[in-house]
């Protein structure tokens, strides 16, 4: 039981920081080249995107790593029996 947290927790940060800069760069590249006019947090353009996009990719990737993290403790201990 121990193990599947472990592997849940040291996934989702992983997958946290991953997710956080693709998501910063990506919301600044689209900030700065397509949306220049959108406000967020009182930033605009490419600083509200990469701020946005950092939020949203941090939190898909905490989510996503932790169940990809969960998943795999599950199938090493199923292995194991």
């Amino acid at each position: 039981m121990i193990r599947k947290i472990m592997y849940a927790v040291l996934g989702g940060v992983l997958f946290l920081i991953v997710g956080f800069v693709f998501g910063l760069i990506l919301g600044a590249l689209l900030g700065g080249n397509f949306f220049t006019s959108f406000r967020f947090g009182g930033q605009q353009g490419y600083e509200a995107m990469g701020v946005l996009g950092a939020y949203l990719g941090g939190g898909a990737g905490l989510i996503l790593g932790a169940l990809l993290g969960y998943g795999r403790a599950k199938r090493r201990e199923v292995m194991e029996k």
